[in-house]
C-alpha cells in the first residue's frame, strides 16, 4: 500500500513542481501507515 502511494503520489507530486506538499501528504500517509501496525 505504502509503496504504491509512493510510487504514484509522491512521483507525481514532485514531477509537478510541488515538492513540499507532497512531502507533507507523505508524511501524513507514513503516520497513518504506522498507526495501522
Amino acid at each position: 500500500m505504502l509503496e504504491g502511494h509512493i510510487k504514484h503520489c509522491v512521483k507525481d507530486g514532485i514531477e509537478h513542481g510541488d515538492a513540499d506538499k507532497t512531502i507533507e501528504d507523505f508524511t501524513k500517509a507514513v503516520e497513518r501507515f504506522a498507526n495501522m501496525s
